[in-house]
């Protein structure tokens, strides 16, 4: 068996609590894939944790630190040059802090993952036959880029190194594969953001130097969506107390939304039954562009590619007109980047996955030879925010999605499985005076 998961976005919890509790983890995830393997017979369980797992990015820490020491600033960039850091830079010392605080706040799920693979290996008395392999994303790539961080990681979340799941095996300076593939299930996997120009740094997506490049999502992530919040957190606080908690979910969850261009929107669309809050929405908006706009590397990237910039400016302002305003056109991207993905590789892997935009999907990419290929999204763990049809509101969806491939001694007749599970809170519509949904005055 072959379990995929993605975009799990493991935090510290500074900039918001997104995390999926340790209880879903252990009675949905872990118990359904135990007992899928027993009873499909599992000759062995891969989990492939397939990029933005561990979140360096979403957290306030960063702007505690001196810009030039962040990822982006003239510190952080110096470390990638010749992919080869130095040890014990401000920039990784911040990312080690950083890390315990992930740790830390997810101990008790990172406890069970390490607990899943000893149970497994014990059942196959075999320790080869559970494996728990990691391919970085966009959000995760200093995971990737530091060895002391790759070390940590390994360790906490018991990931398998050898020559087949990392490159520079054994050495001192091995990293984690950009991409997974296993002939035996029909599988290549890449965390996506390969086709995303604002997350990936190179036109070629198979290139180290791509993923290593800082992008300007990198920037954006944290400058831009953790400072909004920042800044906005202190407003709400003054906020009447039956709503405070609710508006600060409503900040903590702009990083969902997508595009991020819809965030303007969303913000004005969350807050606008609080005339008080208006203005601090707007000045918190144009001091996070005026800082961004303040970081060099940001403005070289801005320089450099102008036309891209309208564009999503453009889109700030009709999003901001209209707020629930949403461009969906990502999912035909991702779809026709594998079909391209395939057509290199259809004689080996005729299922293509990618992870990186939150939205679980399958498309039919072709039928040669008996054989129906597939391009499968394996959605994520985090919240999604949508629009309602009447594009009057937002609503927020907690999902997780997971995918399985069995191989042809353990379940003949079928190649794979996707389970995705939503849960919507109950709130209580004062308004309407409504207790509970189901239930009438007699």
């Amino acid at each position: 068996m072959l379990v995929v998961i993605s975009d799990l976005h493991f935090v510290d919890g500074t900039a918001g609590e997104q995390d999926v509790p340790w209880q879903a983890f252990e009675n949905v995830f872990l118990s359904d894939i135990a007992e899928l393997a027993d009873h499909n017979n599992a000759k062995e369980i891969k989990l492939l944790l397939l990029g933005d797992v561990i979140d360096l990015l979403r957290t306030r820490k960063w702007l505690e630190t001196d810009t030039e020491d962040r990822p982006w600033g003239k510190n952080g960039l110096k470390d990638i040059k010749e992919f080869d850091p130095q040890k014990g830079s401000k920039t990784e010392k911040h990312c080690c802090w950083i890390l315990e605080g992930i740790i830390e706040r997810n101990k008790k799920t990172f406890q069970l993952l390490r607990g899943f693979k000893k149970t497994f290996e014990y059942y196959f008395n075999d320790k080869d036959k559970v494996q728990i392999i990691y391919v970085p994303g966009n959000h995760d790539r200093l995971v990737n880029f530091y060895p002391s961080i790759r070390d940590t990681v390994t360790k906490v979340l018991g990931l398998t190194i050898n020559d087949k799941t990392v490159n520079g095996f054994p050495g001192n300076n091995w990293r984690f594969r950009n991409a997974f593939e296993d002939m035996e299930y029909g599988v290549f996997a890449r965390h996506g953001h390969e086709f995303d120009d604002l997350n990936y740094g190179s036109i070629d997506k198979d290139s180290l130097e791509g993923h290593y490049q800082v992008p300007i999502g990198d920037v954006l992530t944290t400058e831009f969506v953790v400072q909004i919040a920042n800044l906005l957190l202190p407003v709400v606080e003054k906020l009447p107390d039956g709503d405070k908690d609710e508006m600060k979910q409503v900040i903590y969850g702009i990083d969902n939304i997508r595009p991020w261009t819809s965030i303007p929107g969303y913000l004005l669309t969350k807050f606008k039954k609080y005339r008080e809050m208006r203005k601090p929405v707007a000045c918190a908006l144009c001091k996070t562009f005026k800082n961004v706009l303040k970081i060099r590397f940001a403005r070289r990237w801005f320089l450099s590619h102008p036309l891209r910039v309208i564009s999503d400016l453009c889109h700030c302002v009709i999003g901001a007109l209209r707020p629930t305003f949403l461009d969906t056109s990502s999912k035909d991207l991702y779809a026709k980047a594998a079909n391209k993905d395939y057509a290199e590789k259809k004689e080996t892997f005729p299922f293509v996955l990618y992870g990186h935009t939150h939205s679980e999907n399958q498309v039919p990419i072709n039928h040669d030879k008996g054989i129906d290929s597939f391009y499968i999204n394996t959605g994520t763990w985090r919240s999604r925010i949508e629009p309602t049809l009447d594009q009057q509101e937002y609503v927020s969806l907690k999902t997780m999605t997971y995918t399985i491939f069995y191989a042809a001694d353990e379940r003949p007749s079928k190649c794979f499985d996707i389970w995705t599970g939503c849960q919507s809170n109950r709130r209580v519509q004062k308004s309407l005076q409504i207790k509970h949904p189901l239930r009438t005055d007699k």
